[in-house]
């Protein structure tokens, strides 16, 4: 046997490069974006009902994820902030594409942006949304763990 060590993958030094080439923010951006991505897919609302009848017991419950409703869009804004950081890095100028945009608009500014509104897209559907469309006696609505996150 030899104790020699395994050769390292050159796909991964470059992505590693790549990622240690950037300015903390758009690590910390990068980071967030696929955190969110994974996130969305855990349960942000639920829906519980529950009733009790001599002799006769029934409960139900429903979760959605991320991907409905106003979480769409605030998974959308994760991704397109994610993308934001990456394409610079494939060589993509996003200044060139969007030279039409004022000068005081920079890219911070305009993934700020896409940040506060998938904040707000994300508390619209925490306190609005009901997957199981009914309120009343027994039933219990709100927001779950993974919209905490």
């Amino acid at each position: 046997m030899s104790s020699k060590p395994a050769s390292p993958n050159p796909q991964m030094q470059q992505a590693q490069q790549m990622f240690n080439s950037l300015s903390m923010g758009r690590k910390i951006l990068l980071i967030a974006g696929v955190v969110g991505f994974i996130v969305s897919f855990f349960p942000w609302a639920n829906s519980s009902y529950g009733a009790a009848l001599p002799g006769l017991s029934t409960s139900a419950s429903v979760s959605e994820s991320g991907w409905h409703g106003l979480g769409f869009i605030a998974v959308l804004l994760f991704v397109v902030a994610a993308l934001w950081v990456l394409l610079p890095m494939l060589g993509v100028s996003l200044r060139g594409r969007l030279a039409s945009l004022p000068p005081n608009l920079t890219e911070a500014r305009l993934v700020m942006g896409a940040g506060v509104l998938a904040l707000l897209c994300t508390l619209i559907f925490m306190f609005t949304d009901n997957p199981a469309g009914v309120s009343g006696s027994g039933f219990s609505h709100g927001p779950s763990w993974g919209a905490y996150l």
